[in-house]
């Protein structure tokens, strides 16, 4: 799954959810992990959902947040400033054979919208790191 099929998931889940609203839900850039690693993520102190990618750009996992800074720091730290490198903090998560590199966050109104976005998302677009039927 690309960046562009999340962008259609989010198009389609605006359409069918809340056809009123003008305003479509936008993804932010793929923020590189690595290359790009400061103290504050896109869309940080806002609730909404966040979607990892690894090197080719293909979904891993996607979560909520009611305030995506915090959980994203809980993630990811510096592991050595000066390599540039990054540690992935949370050992529960099961990335198998691949590193998260990207990541994309939505920012929603409401944190109840973070959590009804999630679930569709891992509906539709079924990252593997995703359990089946298991959202946080």
């Amino acid at each position: 799954m690309s960046i562009e099929a999340l962008q259609s998931r989010l198009s389609e889940y605006r359409a069918t959810y809340f056809p009123n609203e003008a305003e479509s839900l936008q993804c932010s850039r793929p923020y590189d992990i690595n290359k790009e690693f400061r103290e504050e993520y896109p869309n940080s102190s806002k609730p909404g959902v966040y979607a990892i990618f690894d090197a080719e750009m293909r979904l891993l996992y996607v979560g909520k947040s009611n305030c995506l800074g915090k959980r994203l720091s809980n993630y990811f730290q510096w592991e050595d400033r000066k390599a540039g490198t990054v540690k992935i903090v949370d050992s529960d998560e099961s990335w198998g054979d691949t590193r998260p590199a990207f990541l994309a966050t939505i920012a929603v109104e409401k944190d109840w919208e973070a959590s009804s976005l999630e679930e569709f998302l891992i509906f539709h677009l079924k990252p593997p790191a995703n359990k089946t039927g298991n959202t946080k």
